[in-house]
């Protein structure tokens, strides 16, 4: 059996949490200019500065993403993550109906892709490119 077989063999059986690991931590987010772009409404468009991606359920059964204390997106009712196809999907949203989508792939830069926005009533997509660099998490014993 070639190395090649072998390694997908293994990727398919590994758990989820074992690659979930792999991108466990804390993100800058920079989202460039969207495109058409957004009427600033932050409402729709409160994205945090940044992010932890946790290994804690959320109650949609994805992984929990968690804004930094103070920070103003600290309302964000519905934000997960999962792992697809060896990408990381990030959804933020208030209300689960309209938000952001991220997806993303590994770069040199940390985790690099494409954001989009949903929304529950009739409005155009944005969308725009996205990094997410890491960073070091607090220390201070609270969790994000």
């Amino acid at each position: 059996m070639s190395a090649r077989i072998t390694a997908i063999l293994w990727l398919m059986f590994l758990p989820i949490g074992s690659l979930a690991a792999n991108f466990e931590g804390c993100y800058l987010l920079h989202v460039a200019s969207w495109e058409p772009p957004a009427k600033e409404n932050g409402t729709y468009f409160l994205i945090p500065e940044r992010i932890r991606l946790t290994q804690y359920p959320s109650s949609t059964g994805e992984f929990a993403v968690r804004a930094f204390p103070g920070d103003p997106s600290l309302n964000l009712n519905e934000a997960t993550w999962r792992i697809s196809k060896n990408r990381v999907q990030i959804t933020l949203s208030a209300n689960g109906l309209s938000g952001v989508t991220f997806d993303l792939a590994e770069s040199t830069l940390g985790l690099s892709g494409t954001a989009r926005t949903f929304w529950d009533f009739p409005a155009q997509e944005q969308h725009s490119a996205v990094t997410a660099r890491r960073t070091n998490c607090p220390r201070n014993g609270h969790d994000v």
